[in-house]
Formats: structure tokens, C-alpha cells, sequence
């Protein structure tokens, strides 16, 4: 009873004679048998009240003829005809096993997600400090702590004005124009 050996319960038996003693144990096991007996009516009442035990004989989702079957499969007997399971189309089966895994996809998709993530905090990033220096500029207060080196500051230029032409760059040099983009970003850095 209980998962309690022969030798476990006199243990227990003795730890209790001796920690109620002899004279008060008849009373302990008097109304530890009471205590259980209300018990039990009173779960008898609730399982009458509820109605369990009507549904428990009426088997309405069909568990009991399932496990029939299940026992009849088992014991080689004739199995319930299989149920119609509908086809997956070319397409859904390729998205639900794909030809390099699963696992791999996921982790490719995980990947990329990622990337689009961290790539549009630095664009925030970038776009929220180049119009704070923007504002800084106009105000005519000159950035404090701008150690930043000059790509970063070319590039605060290009989210604000556009694409802007780098002095490191030899073919944007050849244009015109591209020079004084740059110095204007440096200028409005400094």
C-alpha cells in the first residue's frame, strides 16, 4: 500500500508508538479511522454530485474501443482499417522537410534575423546621432568627446544629406562636386 514495505511500516508503527505512546494510541487510531471514513463519504458525495462516474461508464470519446483495438493490434489480431491522411502539395512538403534540414533552416532564418536587427539598431544609432549633432551644430556648440574618427562622421553625413564621396575613395574624387560634400561633413562634425 503506498509503495510501503513490510519492514518500512513497522517502522513507522514503532516511531509512532513511541512518539504518541501506549496510552494515547487507541484514541490516534480511533480518529485517524474516523478522519478517513468522512473522507471517504465525502468524496463518494462529490463523485455522485459531479456525475463522474456516469461519464467514466458512458465512454463518449470512444477510449475504450480504442484501447481494443490497440490490445487486438498487439496480440496480432486485425488492426481498425488506418484513417485517410491528406497528401502534403510539392511546396508545403519541401517547407516542412527541407532538403538540408530542418535544423539548418532555422538557424539560417535565426541568422539573417539577427543581422536585420543589429544592422537597424546601427542605422538608429547613426541617424539619431547625426541629428543630435545636426542640432548641436546649428546651436553652435561644438560636440563634446567627438574622438570619433572621420569614416564615422562621413558616414552620420550620408543618412543625413545623402551619399557622400570619401576622401579614400579614387573614383569618387574624380567627380566635381564630391570633394566639397566631404568637407561640409567635416565641417559640420567639427
Amino acid at each position: 500500500m503506498f509503495g510501503i514495505g513490510f519492514g518500512e511500516f513497522m517502522i513507522f508503527a514503532v516511531v509512532l508508538l513511541i512518539a504518541v505512546g501506549p496510552g494515547r494510541m487507541p484514541k490516534l487510531m480511533k480518529a485517524v479511522g474516523k478522519g478517513l471514513r468522512e473522507f471517504r463519504k465525502a468524496s463518494d458525495e462529490l463523485r455522485k454530485q459531479s456525475g463522474i462516474d456516469e461519464l467514466m461508464r458512458e465512454d463518449p470519446a470512444g477510449l475504450r474501443q480504442l484501447q481494443k483495438d490497440i490490445q487486438r493490434t498487439a496480440s496480432g489480431g486485425a488492426a481498425a482499417p488506418p484513417r485517410k491522411i491528406p497528401r502534403l502539395s510539392s511546396d508545403d512538403l519541401v517547407r516542412e522537410q527541407p532538403p538540408e534540414g530542418v535544423d539548418v533552416v532555422h538557424a539560417r532564418a535565426q541568422a539573417i534575423q539577427r543581422r536585420t536587427e543589429k544592422t537597424m539598431e546601427r542605422r538608429q544609432a547613426r541617424k539619431e546621432a547625426a541629428v543630435a549633432e545636426t542640432m548641436l551644430a546649428s546651436a553652435g556648440v561644438s560636440p563634446a568627446g567627438s574622438d570619433a574618427d572621420d569614416t564615422d562622421d562621413v558616414e552620420d553625413a550620408e543618412l543625413v544629406a545623402g551619399p557622400v564621396a570619401r576622401e579614400d575613395d579614387p573614383d569618387a574624387m574624380d567627380d566635381p562636386g564630391a570633394g566639397d560634400a566631404v568637407d561640409e561633413a567635416k565641417e559640420a562634425t567639427s
